[in-house]
């Protein structure tokens, strides 16, 4: 079922020390950090999957032209170009010190644009075939409403809609888990029936496009993200 996760469609970013105005990567341990004026947006953990885990539901749904907010190390928009059947991505970055640290290390492939803005306030009258988020901070809770993503989905038509961390939300708010049992007291996921309140989390987040995930894959998503496979 993972291989495609496990094939030659992960890209190769190439990621270095540096430092450009109030933004920098560093190297902690083997642990790639992205930070922004001191706040950390991102971290990358090169001994384990996990971060690249996470993404992989938006990997697996990318299909057509598609729109990412947030470019980061750049690892999902440069996955999602390399998959069959995605014909463009757009990132949409509001940093132009991530977009140039970024830059200064890798090659744009020719089927990806990175546009300066903020994913927030950025309209369009382009049509996507999926809109991906990924532009919320580690950790960070205070900006993430669900106003918030229902208003990006508003202002970029599309016709697939889809959110890091929407599994670990899911889960949280749907099934009743708790942080500590996804994360620091870990319950065995494996006969948990994560598909059957799927519809009950489109209710809640109102946003008609976000799709009616096939119950074995919600399960596939749910215990990739939570590093069980």
């Amino acid at each position: 079922m993972l291989e495609t996760f496990k094939n030659d469609f992960l890209p190769n970013v190439v990621i270095k020390e540096g430092t450009l105005n109030n933004t920098s990567i560093v190297n902690d341990n083997g642990t790639w950090r992205l930070y922004g004026d001191n706040v950390q947006f991102m971290q990358l953990v090169t001994k384990s999957n996990r971060e690249i885990k996470e993404l992989y539901s938006s990997f697996d749904l990318a299909y057509g032209d598609v729109l990412i907010t947030g470019l980061g190390f750049g690892i999902i928009s440069l996955w999602v170009a390399n998959k069959p059947g995605v014909t463009s991505v757009t990132v949409i970055e509001n940093s132009q010190d991530v977009i140039d640290l970024f830059l200064a290390n890798n090659e744009l492939p020719e089927n990806v644009t990175i546009i300066l803005g903020d994913a927030d306030n950025y309209t369009t009258d382009t049509h996507y075939d999926c809109l991906l988020l990924d532009h919320f901070k580690d950790g960070d809770e205070r900006p993430f409403t669900y106003a918030r993503i229902q208003n990006v989905a508003r202002n970029i038509p599309h016709d697939l809609f889809w959110f890091w961390s929407i599994e670990q939300r899911y889960c949280v708010r749907i099934c009743d888990f708790t942080l500590n049992n996804l994360y620091l007291e870990p319950v065995d996921l494996s006969n948990y029936d994560f598909g059957r309140k799927w519809q009950a989390w489109i209710d809640v987040l109102d946003i008609p496009t976000v799709p009616l995930v096939a119950p074995e894959k919600i399960k596939e998503y749910v215990e990739l993200y939570m590093n069980r496979r």
